[in-house]
């Protein structure tokens, strides 16, 4: 029974697109109540077999270790808690996983605990990180510091991956700094901090119109259809820093 439990988890993580490799514009179906009830088995099972240590470590050996694996556990952020205390190597192996099924989720909670609990900063290795999955990342705040204060350097410039243009392959760079004042799912908070780290507000990248090459400046990137209030907010940060 507990390597079918096990299999479970894991043919649900074979059907996610959580790695940073994969497309993930993929939206993902919601978790269903079948799944719900799998994952709170995991802390059940703990308490009936706790008269019986062998079984019980059976049962954390399989089934825990594949809830972690597969992300699922994120969708119960106080099991999600228990595993990141019992299992402390196999989460920090899974922090990438688990913050990709959490963002999918919109669960703030489980991101939450998966910062407070990030060891290992080199699972989010920026350059080869997907644009998409970066501008997730630049949603959590708290995500980003920590990143910033270990691993990632605020002044990276990131290469697009190539786009066909009037029949020819381009590629075009962004920054982290370009990418936060662009998109208007990312809070001005998070330039804040790029700018707290060191972003530099006079960094530009290069950038092709109609075959011409130009160079594009944060100040510039502001998304002009965006949010008003969010613009003027980050347009804002941005003008201060620089004086």
């Amino acid at each position: 029974m507990f390597k079918s439990t096990a299999l479970g988890y894991l043919e649900k993580e074979s059907k996610q697109t959580h790695n940073s490799y994969l497309n993930s514009k993929t939206t993902p179906p919601q978790i269903s109540e079948r799944w719900y009830e799998k994952i709170d088995l995991l802390t059940e099972m703990n308490d009936l077999l706790r008269k019986n240590p062998e079984l019980l470590k059976e049962w954390k050996s399989t089934a825990w270790i594949s809830a972690i694996s597969s992300g699922v556990i994120v969708h119960r952020p106080l099991i999600l808690e228990k595993a990141f205390r019992e299992f402390p190597m196999e989460t920090a192996n899974a922090s990438f996983s688990l913050f990709i099924e959490a963002n999918k989720g919109k669960n703030q909670q489980s991101i939450d605990i998966i910062v407070k609990n990030l060891k290992d900063e080199n699972s989010f290795p920026l350059e080869r990180l997907t644009e998409e999955t970066v501008i997730d990342i630049l949603k959590y705040s708290n995500l980003l510091e920590k990143l910033l204060q270990t691993e990632w350097d605020s002044n990276s410039i990131i290469i697009h991956k190539p786009k066909l243009k009037f029949g020819q392959s381009t590629t075009e760079e962004t920054s982290l700094l370009i990418l936060a004042m662009e998109e208007n799912s990312i809070p001005a908070e998070t330039c804040q901090i790029l700018l707290k780290y060191g972003a530099n507000p006079n960094l530009g990248v290069k950038r092709k119109s109609q075959g011409k090459e130009y160079i594009l400046y944060p100040l510039a990137a502001i998304n002009p259809n965006g949010n008003d209030i969010l613009r003027e907010s980050k347009q804002k940060i941005l003008i201060n820093w620089k004086k």
